[in-house]
């Protein structure tokens, strides 16, 4: 009951907010869209996933030792993926030292946290990309099969070359 009143003064509250003087006189509420991706950001919002995948960024952005680690092992694969395109060689040292200190990132609770935080709110993001993409190109609500399909196809979408995709 309170948070349906609280979600009730929240939808009143945005239209008073989203009435607007023009000429003195008033003009226009929100539409109807407007009110529910309102709606929809509360609820991303108050969701404890969302909730706790944030905490976790949180917590790791305030530990510089798990930062430092983390930028430590991306700028080393960095440089062997870049060493590797452009036809220089990376020895098995290299290889063995990069992989040790992934390793080692890896067993950071906090680094670990906050990559699987960071997987958790980037599907999110795309699949909320996929629903509203598909729902503009064919003017119908999608399907969950069809927003995976289109999650799983196309550029850089895991089905690349002959079978689809942009090949990559």
């Amino acid at each position: 009951m309170a948070r349906e009143r609280e979600l009730t003064i929240s939808v009143f509250r945005a239209l008073f907010i989203s009435l607007t003087m023009y000429g003195g006189a008033m003009i226009t509420l929100e539409n109807e869209v407007d009110v529910k991706i309102k709606a929809l950001c509360e609820a991303i919002a108050a969701d404890p996933v969302v909730i706790s995948a944030g905490s976790k960024i949180d917590d790791f952005s305030a530990d510089t030792a798990a930062q430092d680690l983390y930028k430590s092992v991306q700028e080393k694969g960095s440089e062997l993926q870049y060493r590797q395109q452009v036809g220089l060689e990376v020895s098995e040292t290299e290889l063995g030292e990069f992989d040790a200190a992934r390793e080692t990132l890896m067993q950071n609770d906090k680094v670990k946290a906050f990559m699987e935080s960071q997987q958790i709110l980037s599907e999110l993001h795309k699949k909320l990309t996929q629903y509203i993409s598909l729902t503009i190109e064919t003017g119908e609500v999608p399907t969950e099969e069809d927003v995976m399909d289109s999650m799983n196809s196309g550029c850089c979408g895991g089905s690349g070359g002959e079978s689809g995709g942009c090949g990559c």
